[in-house]
């Protein structure tokens, strides 16, 4: 298939422009039924006692590779068809289809260095 981008970047300017860190962490799993953060002991400290602590989140679809996929993309579920955590979204599929129109390979076209 052949996508036209959502989004094209714009020329870069020669200047060097001020523009913000963007900075995202993203951890999965964060289940307090399960108790993961206690088989997390860097995340516990580094992001819940040093950091911050929602006591409540909200997403569109409670797991993994959905979740991602949506966060990623801007896409609901219905639209990006990571349905399940065994549609992996490391999937040969979402490589092709999705991971080129990431809000990563947006931030990549307009000069921002990325990494994962």
């Amino acid at each position: 298939k052949n996508f036209k981008p959502v989004y094209t970047a714009r020329e870069r300017s020669p200047k060097k422009s001020k523009r913000p860190n963007i900075i995202l962490v993203l951890t999965d799993d964060q289940d307090v039924e399960l108790g993961s953060l206690q088989f997390m002991p860097k995340l516990n400290k580094y992001i819940k006692e040093e950091g911050a602590m929602y006591k409540n989140g909200f997403v569109s679809t409670p797991m993994c590779c959905p979740s991602r996929s949506s966060l990623l993309t801007g896409l609901y579920v219905h639209n990006h068809k990571v349905h399940t955590n065994n549609d992996n979204c490391s999937s040969t599929f979402w490589i092709e289809e999705h991971e080129p129109r990431t809000f990563a390979a947006y931030l990549q076209d307009s000069g921002y260095l990325t990494g994962y």
